[in-house]
């Protein structure tokens, strides 16, 4: 829970580390501030750290959505059989898509915007 508490506060505070005593504890939790951490941005560490889920859930869905991030970004990026298949089948759909809405005078949707949408999704490609 550490990354994921620590990815939290960098989203508005410059931070060193932080550390944790006891899981779903905050007041064991410290917080090693940047040198050029600004006392609004200190202070907005501290609320995340109070609004911070410490559930299982939490963490859980959290994980999800980093692996999801690593298997795009592998995705994209390797070269083996599975990868290139997977992305000629996105690169068909999207050409499919574009078509058709050609056909209907509407823009076009670019790979970007489908990744973006896998990215930002909850469920897609969740296990079942």
């Amino acid at each position: 829970m550490t990354d994921r508490l620590t990815a939290t506060i960098r989203v508005v505070c410059p931070v060193l580390g932080v550390s944790v005593g006891t899981p779903g504890d905050s007041g064991t939790v410290r917080i090693d501030y940047a040198p050029e951490a600004t006392a609004p941005q200190r202070q907005a560490a501290v609320n995340a750290l109070a609004a911070f889920d410490w559930s299982e859930q939490a963490q859980a869905a959290w994980e999800l959505s980093v692996s999801r991030q690593a298997a795009l970004t592998s995705l994209l990026s390797r070269s083996d059989d599975t990868a290139i298949g997977v992305r000629a089948a996105i690169f068909a759909v999207c050409d499919l898509i574009n078509l058709r809405l050609e056909a209907l005078g509407q823009p076009k949707v670019l790979m970007l915007e489908i990744l973006g949408y896998i990215q930002s999704n909850p469920t897609i490609g969740d296990p079942q």
